[in-house]
């Protein structure tokens, strides 16, 4: 792979990178699909759309500069596996797996899973990880319909994601203005956590009773939950009504749920809610960009 392109880490890049040295942060999504993928078409999607997203190309690196983007013209491992379906709840053991699988320096910073039925015929599921220095909550999902657009395109016999090709761009909270107090609040944030850095070195979590947890010791869990159609369309119009996000009333209600344990002293919870700061930003950043 040949360099082609560097940019230093922005400040949420970078700590969400510190956060992910540290233990795993990653973010993985389940799509389930009715019917099946050709495998080629799959293999071939993947390569098309790391042509079009510089940041699925690219690798982190120190350097003297600081922490690096390091971007190459191209993929030397398609980072695609392809199993067959052993069960509905598959996906969900999968993802959960996903999270902890270990990845060298040099592997792509994404990973995608395909789990096929052995018979050729039913549901299918694409099981996507992603480390989170280059996907936030709405970089996720425009990564997926990339993907099953250029898999239609290809299927039809038509190029892949034809004249789209997206640059390297500059960290979006750089674009940031000091229009509105959450932004101002997020500067004076940054500011303290500069200058905080070069004397303070993160520390690995702890458990309670302050005995070191070794990263690789460390496992995050993913409760799965389906609600139907009615429950669904009742809870996203009872938030339009509060004004809050459907992220963030479901934060409130796993924090109120664990508060029996909170209360027992034994274990600290915290859950936060993405903020799209996309609308903020000057020049405005297309919602289809692809980052953090």
């Amino acid at each position: 792979m040949a360099v082609v392109e560097r940019r230093l880490l922005g400040m949420v890049e970078s700590v969400f990178a510190v956060a992910n040295a540290l233990g795993g942060f990653r973010t993985v999504r389940g799509v389930l699909l009715d019917g099946t993928i050709d495998a080629e078409t799959l293999r071939a999607a993947v390569r098309r759309v790391s042509e079009v997203l510089p940041l699925l190309r690219a690798r982190i690196e120190r350097s003297w500069r600081g922490t690096e983007f390091v971007v190459g013209d191209r993929l030397d491992v398609l980072p695609l596996e392809i199993h067959d379906r052993f069960g509905d709840e598959h996906w969900q053991w999968a993802a959960e797996s996903e999270l902890h699988r270990p990845r060298e320096a040099s592997d792509p910073l994404w990973r995608l899973l395909y789990l096929r039925p052995a018979s050729g015929q039913g549901p299918s599921e694409l099981v996507l990880t992603m480390h989170h220095a280059i996907c936030d909550g709405t970089a996720g999902p425009s990564l997926v319909h990339l993907l099953l657009t250029a898999c239609a395109e290809l299927t039809e016999g038509r190029p892949a994601l034809a004249g789209m090709q997206q640059p390297l761009s500059i960290a979006a909270d750089r674009l940031l203005t000091d229009r509105s107090q959450a932004l101002r609040v997020w500067r004076f944030s940054e500011t303290l956590l500069r200058s905080a850095m070069p004397s303070r070195r993160p520390r690995l979590f702890r458990t309670c009773d302050e005995t070191p947890v070794k990263s690789t010791s460390r496992r995050t869990e993913i409760e799965f939950d389906q609600w139907d159609e009615d429950l669904s369309a009742e809870f996203v119009a009872r938030c339009r009504e509060e004004r809050t996000s459907v992220h963030g009333a479901l934060c409130a209600g796993m924090l109120a749920a664990s508060r029996p344990l909170m209360e027992a002293g034994d274990r600290a919870y915290s859950c936060y809610s993405n903020v799209n700061l996309r609308p903020f930003c000057v020049p405005p950043v297309d919602p289809r960009q692809f980052g953090c």
